[in-house]
């Protein structure tokens, strides 16, 4: 992130102003690289049994599974997978997985 214009011997007093002038916090918070700092910064925060469902919803995520929502289909991140999954999307994997071994 650039700062145009920014004296080279700036002190901390001008550049706060024109770090908050130029909304460096905001630009950084969605930089993809801030993202990915706050999501291994949440990883490493979880407990064996959260890694251990974190492990089993991505498997079934990259087997392609889908999750209801507000009446349509889409495809959701791990960790709002792990919140949103309930009793009957369960029950629809089983199904699934029983009608193949069939």
């Amino acid at each position: 992130m650039v700062i145009p214009k920014l004296p080279k011997a700036a002190g901390t007093g001008p550049l706060a102003k024109v770090w908050e002038k130029e909304e460096i916090d905001k630009k950084w918070a969605e930089s993809s690289w801030a993202k990915k700092r706050e999501q291994q910064q949440r990883r490493r925060a979880l407990t064996d049994f959260e890694r251990f469902k974190v492990m089993r919803l991505k498997k079934q995520v990259s087997r392609g599974c889908k999750t209801r929502h507000e009446g349509g289909y889409e495809v959701t991140s791990i960790l709002t997978w792990m919140m949103q999954a309930n009793f009957e999307t369960q029950k629809a994997f089983a199904k699934i997985r029983a009608s193949a071994k069939a």
